[in-house]
């Protein structure tokens, strides 16, 4: 992703190279996600945008916008066979059937308008934690013990107190099970 759009890079040997631009979308495309064979960018000023490819990734060939989801600092990630896009409005699920976002009404239980800080999520593959970050603390969203239903976990760090920078909050699980790095402005 660039200021100008999506490239495809090719990795020879050790080294990146660029393949070339993906014709036919010139936006901005910092946050985006490939799933189920589209690319969805998250642009936090016109919305999401959803291509359709060319078989060799040279050209979008339909590009649709979603106006409906324009949010500051908002977020997207793929998360357990979903696209999730998190804004103050709430968490939302890519729909193919419908081909929309429908707000997820679980998941935003992380976090109201008023704790809001940022649609930042991040997907903890090794323990398979999406996370969430708000006013009150971090929030890491598990599944209950039948696999079926989230559970919202909350760390009670308030954002005042976490120095951290609003919409590249970040955590990595570290080596020894449970314990996780927190990325601030100064550190981590």
């Amino acid at each position: 992703g660039n200021y100008d759009g999506l490239y495809v890079l090719n990795k020879s040997g050790d080294s990146w190279r660029l393949r070339n631009k993906i014709a036919g979308f010139d936006n901005s495309a910092r946050h985006f996600e490939a799933f189920k064979g589209d690319i969805f960018v998250n642009h936090e000023y016109k919305g999401v945008f959803r291509l359709k490819m060319d078989e060799a990734y040279s050209a979008a060939t339909q590009v649709t916008v979603d106006t409906e989801l324009i949010c500051h600092n908002s977020g997207m990630v793929r998360y357990r066979d979903q696209l999730l896009y998190g804004c103050a409005s709430g968490i939302y699920a890519f729909d193919f059937t419908s081909g929309e976002f429908a707000k997820d009404s679980a998941l935003s239980q992380a976090y109201t308008q008023d704790t809001y800080v940022s649609g930042k999520l991040n997907v903890d593959d090794r323990d398979g934690f999406l996370w969430v970050f708000s006013k009150s603390g971090i929030h890491y969203i598990s599944e209950d013990n039948f696999g079926n239903s989230p559970v919202i976990n909350t760390i009670p760090l308030a954002e005042k107190d976490r120095n951290s920078v609003v919409g590249y909050e970040s955590v990595l699980p570290l080596p020894k099970s449970g314990n996780y790095l927190f990325g601030t402005s100064s550190g981590y």
